[in-house]
């Protein structure tokens, strides 16, 4: 029997093997450099900032305004926060203080007894929700998320945010979860029972668990990363890529998938680049171009480096790298998906292969970019484009393009994401990408990074700016100038140790360029 506040519940026996599977990546994710930083550093804030929220004056006006607050209207991934409440859960509460303001501030009043410990609590919030208009009503779910969200403003070191969907994914692995039918009150205590089950036997293992903030949040982790260590891959699954990769061996090791659309004076640049970084194939989709890119690439067509196809659908960036799986899924152990305007290397000087020969357990590798501006440039300079632009954001960005091992890519979902067919991608310190949208919670580009040239000139920009996105059609929302401003933060020389080498590959390469 377990006790949650002085209820006594009964809970599933964990599975042994289960648990030392849990165990060992709970160290992990506790070791990592950022948990703090990620899971940690900003939660005592935030109850404080619940707390106010409960005791505040009760105008409807100022409490919604505080409330956004705390849970931003917006969800944002490149915010480590990303455990805090939804939106939807936001707005659930921001809905009910303009429809019902006065049984709101009942169901907080719930939580301003300091007699009624935290399951009575909880419950008898529950039960103001279920007696709120229907216009304000809200899961089984949401109710949860906010409901231990305002127990933990009020006791951090041993209640726990409870992200339920997370929960019932370890609970599932270790033990069983709650009926997903009984009543929240039923289904919160199963889980702050478990929570402090998980506490207790960490601590006994001489896990350096401090409180049930770095327990909730291992719990957090394990459960977005379930598939790495509860879940054993299916043997057929490994033995078809086993069986692929050995067939693969004579074949390119790396090359790169793109669609272009009127890139000549920047294609022999990017294709020589990567050529230099140990990419061997280029499978390129040629989208309505109408210059001269022809004659540039005829060289690398007569060689076998480059594979041509006309690609005429528009927007149809994602459709043409979902066609590169299925006409190429087999020409090479890994293949990225770039734009012509990003450039992918190893600051340390390694060849790509070298370096993805560490991340062959893996299904994918995700890689932040580095977003470069204008340079001061009006129009776009005649210079290589690695050299002609040196100014860059402070910061790389969250989002990642993805090397992919193409017989493990199931779909292209959007230019940023993939879906596998085991796990998921990882970053370049092998950690799990599940984070939505093609995002990594925290940058990092020691091993593996991609400049983008997003802005080439002050002209460039703008007109590019101006067009529809290629990936769906959707307009672009940056404002030019403000872009620009914060793409040119810090100059950054990294990529110019491939300039020498890169002039001479250009030179040779120009020689043997058909005339348009």
């Amino acid at each position: 029997m377990e006790k949650a506040g002085g209820a006594a519940i009964t809970l599933g026996r964990m599975s042994d093997a289960a648990w030392e599977r849990f165990l060992e990546h709970a160290r992990g994710v506790l070791a990592r450099p950022r948990f703090d930083e990620g899971y940690r550093d900003w939660k005592p804030g935030l109850a404080a900032e619940v707390s106010r929220l409960i005791g505040v004056e009760r105008d409807s006006e100022r409490w919604t305004a505080a409330f956004d607050d705390v849970v931003p209207a917006l969800e944002d991934f490149r915010d480590p926060r990303y455990d805090r409440p939804t939106p939807r859960e936001g707005n659930w509460m921001k809905r009910w203080a303009r429809f019902d303001p006065a049984s709101l501030w009942q169901a907080l009043d719930r939580f301003v007894a300091e007699e009624r410990g935290p399951l009575e609590r909880f419950a008898a919030f529950a039960e103001e929700v279920e007696k709120a208009p229907s216009d304000v009503r809200v899961s089984v779910d949401g109710i949860i998320v906010i409901g231990s969200l305002l127990n933990f403003a009020l006791a951090p070191d041993s209640l726990p945010i409870l992200r339920p969907a997370a929960f019932v994914r370890v609970e599932e692995a270790l033990a069983s979860a709650p009926n997903p039918d009984t009543p929240p009150a039923e289904q919160y205590e199963r889980h702050l029972a478990f929570a402090q089950q998980v506490s207790e036997r960490l601590q006994a293992e001489g896990v350096a668990v401090r409180d049930m903030i770095d327990v909730q949040s291992v719990i957090f982790v394990a459960g977005h990363e379930r598939q790495f260590w509860a879940v054993d891959e299916p043997e057929e699954v490994r033995a078809n890529y086993q069986r692929a990769h050995l067939a693969a061996k004579a074949k390119p090791y790396l090359s790169v998938c793109a669609i272009f659309r009127d890139e000549a004076r920047n294609l022999a640049e990017w294709i020589e680049f990567h050529r230099l970084v140990g990419v061997e194939r280029f499978f390129l989709y040629d989208n309505r171009s109408t210059d001269d890119h022809a004659a540039v690439l005829a060289p690398y067509i007569e060689d076998g480096i480059a594979v041509v196809h006309d690609w005429p659908l528009y927007p149809g960036q994602v459709e043409a790298y979902n066609r590169c799986l299925e006409e190429h899924r087999h020409d090479s152990r890994w293949i990225t998906f770039l734009d012509v305007d990003e450039f992918l290397f190893s600051p340390s000087g390694r060849r790509l292969p070298e370096v993805l020969a560490d991340y062959e357990d893996f299904p994918g590798v995700g890689v932040n970019w580095v977003m470069f501006g204008s340079s001061g440039h009006n129009e776009t300079p005649p210079g290589l484009v690695i050299e002609d632009h040196l100014h860059r954001g402070s910061k790389p960005w969250s989002f990642v393009k993805h090397i992919v091992d193409p017989v493990r890519a199931v779909q292209c979902h959007t230019v940023h994401a993939f879906a596998y067919d085991f796990r998921t991608a990882v970053d370049e310190n092998q950690l799990p990408i599940t984070v939505k949208a093609g995002r990594t919670q925290f940058t990092s580009i020691s091993r593996l990074r991609i400049n983008h040239y997003y802005l080439k000139s002050e002209a460039a920009g703008r007109a590019k700016l101006a067009t529809p996105k290629p990936d769906g059609g959707g307009e672009r929302t940056f404002e030019f100038d403000a872009l620009d401003r914060e793409l040119s933060e810090e100059r950054d020389e990294t990529i110019l140790r491939y300039a020498p080498a890169l002039h001479e590959a250009l030179t040779k390469a120009s020689s043997r360029m058909y005339s348009p």
